[in-house]
């Protein structure tokens, strides 16, 4: 919460667990991903490891900058910024939504095309709305939003 006084030894310990389970989540597992799939879809985004370890990067970052500044004003930017971030490159990676995979020669050429973004908007939309929150909740905690009103018995 917003406000409240955490301790460092609490906050460095949140913050290492973030950098290990983000590492493994955004930059290990989408690299595993990517050196199997990296033949067959050389066209989205996702099989190129540059990409992978800079989204990767900085969504870890901010994960652990919002874990370091927990309980201040600055975590709710950071927790924002990564949730927009996960949304961009969850976007990014499948290409907005449209995969194409081309097999064949080049006369007998097979090209299948799936295309699903409604189910891409169903997948990023949590990370949108978790975008909106933090500032909401620093709003609600500090503001006069979050007190009860005193004309009220």
């Amino acid at each position: 919460m917003i406000g409240q006084e955490i301790p460092l030894t609490s906050r460095i310990f949140t913050a290492t667990y973030t950098l290990v389970l983000n590492a493994v989540l955004w930059i290990l597992i989408p690299a595993f991903i990517s050196s199997e799939i990296s033949s067959e879809f050389a066209s989205i985004p996702l099989s190129n490891l540059g990409f992978i370890y800079a989204f990767g990067g900085i969504i870890t970052g901010l994960h652990v900058l919002s874990a370091l500044t927990d309980g201040k004003a600055f975590s709710a930017v950071f927790a924002s910024g990564s949730y927009i971030a996960t949304a961009f490159y969850v976007w990014l990676a499948v290409n907005g939504g449209q995969l194409a995979v081309t097999t064949g020669s080049a006369g007998n050429a097979v090209t299948v095309t799936l295309i699903f973004k409604t189910a891409l908007f169903l997948l990023i939309l949590p990370s949108l709305v978790g975008a909106i929150r933090p500032p909401l909740e620093f709003l609600l905690d500090r503001g006069e939003a979050g007190q009860p009103a005193r004309d009220l018995p």
